[in-house]
């Protein structure tokens, strides 16, 4: 799902565990001509998977972003007959183990496999064609310390253990960042369709191949935070002018308590959506912080004589863009150079329909991308423009379909 906005705002997966009852039911016994239940096509994209920053393309579009197999393992729990009165645990906090055959080049995700150790015994579970739906809760990656940690149907907590950094990105060198968790949430139903209840409020059809009620589960993950990333661009027809690059690229924070960190996590999912939640620590700034800069090393990707339209924006470097913290009251400004013309510390502000708006705010799984056009060079003029999109590549980059 996309989303455009004429806004000036740039656009744009948490520990976890269920506590398990002493009435657990998570082993199953095989029976004749039962499937057993199996997880293929795990995926997610952040900053643990994804590509490094590219100086060397611009790339506007979100989309051509791509996600990765997740190697680092996960925790899941899964109910049948969800939500209704007779509800069932059949996974309790199972530790799920990532697995690459390289004599076959396959990989897969195993809870049961007699060649790896786990951190407690797991026994194969297989379908119920009676015990539709279906629900799995999965957080990722798998803890070292479960204790604090809940994931069950109704609560999320995640300790302040689990922490979540914001990043900037220095000339195309990105800062570390902090993602200690990332979360799913899917159900799947009597006529055999999936849906990802993290997105769309649920109704986000996945696997969308086959409607076999006992083939493979794919768990696409999401994300706590928001990711921003500017472009710039000119107005300047084609052919008019040549060698115009813009250099010295400065997007600072000019308002209070601006959210560099949060620790801990929780949400009640009776009665408000996963991502809906609330971080238990937030960590601010009175500084100011730089998001972003450049300089003047470069030589084409930054020649607005070339990048003179919004799809050709100069991405500063940063196509992937940086990690944030979701908040609102954020207050942006730039500052840049065309030759000797300096365009110093000029705030970020949309004007639409009469109405000015200066503060953005930014939602957990969502990329914001700041498109300004600088309008006119010697008056110093720029007007901006954002973009909006969920955070979901997956669905385009992954095939989740898992019957091959």
């Amino acid at each position: 799902m996309k989303k455009t906005f004429i806004y000036i705002a740039t656009l744009m997966t948490t520990a976890f565990l269920a506590s398990c009852s002493a009435s657990s039911d998570a082993y199953e016994e095989e029976l004749p001509g039962d499937f057993p239940l199996t997880f293929s096509q795990v995926a997610i994209q952040s900053l643990r998977t994804t590509a490094t920053h590219s100086k060397t393309a611009n790339i506007t579009s979100s989309t051509n972003q791509t996600s990765d197999p997740l190697q680092q393992g996960f925790i899941v729990n899964a109910w049948k007959d969800f939500q209704l009165d007779n509800q069932k645990t059949v996974m309790d906090n199972y530790q799920v183990k990532y697995h690459y055959d390289s004599w076959n080049s396959v990989y897969s995700w195993e809870y049961a496999s007699k060649s790896e150790t786990y951190i407690k015994e797991q026994k194969q579970t297989y379908w119920d064609k009676k015990g539709f739906p279906y629900a799995f809760y999965a957080l990722t990656p798998y803890p070292e310390d479960a204790s604090g940690i809940t994931f069950t149907t109704n609560h999320l907590t995640i300790p302040e253990t689990g922490v979540f950094q914001f990043q900037t990105c220095d000339n195309g060198r990105p800062s570390t960042g902090r993602e200690d968790f990332f979360p799913c949430q899917i159900i799947r139903n009597a006529d055999g369709k999936d849906y990802d209840l993290m997105i769309d409020n649920g109704t986000k059809e996945i696997n969308t191949g086959s409607t076999a009620l006992t083939r493979q589960v794919s768990l696409p993950f999401h994300h706590f935070t928001s990711k921003v990333r500017f472009g710039i661009y000119s107005g300047i027809k084609e052919g008019s002018l040549k060698d115009v690059p813009v250099t010295d690229i400065k997007i600072k924070v000019t308002s209070n308590n601006f959210i560099t960190e949060a620790r801990g996590y929780d949400v009640d999912l009776s009665t408000t959506p996963l991502l809906k939640g609330k971080f238990t620590k937030l960590l601010s700034t009175q500084e100011h912080p730089v998001l972003l800069t450049t300089d003047d090393k470069e030589s084409n990707l930054n020649d607005l004589a070339l990048c003179n339209s919004d799809d050709k924006a100069f991405m500063m470097y940063c196509t992937d863009g940086i990690l944030q913290i979701p908040q609102s009251g954020v207050q942006l400004s730039i500052s840049f150079k065309i030759g000797t013309n300096i365009f110093k510390d000029i705030p970020l502000i949309l004007n639409e329909n009469g109405t000015s708006t200066e503060t953005f705010t930014w939602q957990p799984n969502y990329i914001y991308t700041y498109l300004i056009k600088v309008k006119d060079i010697v008056k110093r003029e720029i007007e901006c423009t954002a973009q909006i999109a969920d955070w979901d590549y997956i669905y385009a980059t992954i095939n989740t379909d898992l019957e091959k």
